[in-house]
């Protein structure tokens, strides 16, 4: 992080994307890096799976590197699905937190729950008297969900084959807030329309140590001194302009006006819900929009190659653009906001979960498709 941000220092104009292609696996540095909202607190991310996945992943000894052998005839991976009943589905979720700044009016408009954190001793700030001394200290925090990825293993996408589709979701007040009630002043979580300082567009302001301090904001580092000193907010963007040119492809404008109407009708109908039953509160559903979706145009591209040339191969097609529909970059601003620097073809989530591994091996020295889970790859 640390080469890439002095790369970074020294370009002029700022050129993210050339410092970030000069160091290897520096796209995955930045989903390692913690985006901090406009408040000063981390943004949480969590990964969850359905008990269909769970249960084949236990079943079948996945959690075990060398454990890889999937349902194909010819040995390759790939999680079964063949009905509702065994399909896969993987939720990857982020949080904003809460905190007495918050308003009643604010926390309308999000899906809101509890999360207890565990943090480490020595990422903890403490700022009583009496802290505690465990080794992990527990911090019961508000959250609101700021975006979502749903991955579905649909069970037949194509000639009785089975394919993964992505889908994203953002709540509408990360970069702008959208139809705000009247009387009531609501700032962006991830932007800051008038931004006048630290204002380069989707960088990675935020400092190593990544510290948590018991008082809002929650955020901080140290400087060099040995100094608590707060963390610097991410200026989110959707996207980012060089010249005439945009660094990241967009939609299609037909796609983007049809994602646009689809999105006004479910709000519409999600806020007549409390009129439709009169004891249901009113649905905050109607604050998230979907951003996009995409699915490959040939599932069985990854379960067909008998030979790791052929799957480098397919592998690479994948990559390249040529397999996803739409061919186009897909990102959520709650989650992915560095990578949106990160300039090579097709950035999207199929382009980036294709790169996912599995351990054919128990030395780790091996490895394999993982029919795009990364959890795999925590097997050992």
């Amino acid at each position: 992080l640390l080469d890439i941000r002095n790369c970074i220092a020294k370009q002029n104009p700022k050129d993210i994307s050339k410092c970030l292609l000069k160091y290897k696996n520096s796209s995955n540095i930045l989903q390692e890096i913690p985006l901090v909202d406009k408040q000063g607190n981390y943004i949480l991310i969590e990964i969850h799976l359905n008990n269909n996945e769970f249960n084949q992943i236990v079943k079948n000894e996945w959690y075990k590197a060398g454990k890889g052998i999937g349902f194909t005839d010819n040995g390759g991976f790939q999680f079964k699905s063949t009905s509702s009943t065994d399909a896969p589905i993987d939720i990857k979720a982020a949080w904003r937190v809460f905190d007495a700044r918050s308003t009643p009016e604010e926390k309308s408009r999000y899906y809101l729950t509890k999360r207890r954190l565990a943090i480490p001793k020595e990422q903890y700030v403490c700022t009583v008297d009496n802290c505690p001394t465990d080794d992990h200290v527990l911090q019961e925090v508000e959250v609101g969900l700021i975006g979502f990825h749903l991955a579905y293993k649909i069970p037949e996408q194509q000639n009785n084959t089975p394919g993964w589709i992505w889908a994203t979701f953002e709540q509408v007040d990360n970069l702008e807030v959208e139809n705000p009630p009247q009387g009531i002043d609501l700032q962006p979580t991830l932007s800051k329309p008038d931004c006048q300082e630290n204002c380069l567009a989707n960088y990675p302001y935020v400092e190593p140590p990544f510290l948590w301090r018991d008082q809002a904001p929650h955020a901080v580092t140290k400087d060099d001194n040995g100094q608590i000193k707060q963390q610097i907010s991410t200026q989110v963007v959707r996207w980012t302009k060089s010249g005439s040119s945009l660094k990241n492809q967009e939609l299609d404008k037909g796609v983007e006006l049809a994602v646009e109407k689809q999105n006004q009708n479910w709000q519409e109908a999600l806020k007549k819900v409390a009129k439709v039953n009169a004891n249901a509160q009113e649905s905050v559903w109607q604050y998230y929009k979907l951003i996009g979706t995409q699915w490959l145009m040939t599932p069985s591209v990854t379960n067909e190659p008998t030979s790791s040339t052929q799957l480098n191969k397919s592998i690479a097609a994948i990559s390249n653009g040529r397999e996803i529909m739409p061919e186009k970059t897909l990102f959520n601003a709650a989650m992915e906001a560095y990578l949106k620097n990160y300039e090579y073809r097709n950035n999207s989530c199929i382009a980036c979960h294709v790169q996912a591994t599995r351990k054919v091996s128990k030395s780790g020295t091996q490895e394999a498709f993982s029919d795009f889970s990364f959890l795999l790859d925590r097997a050992k």
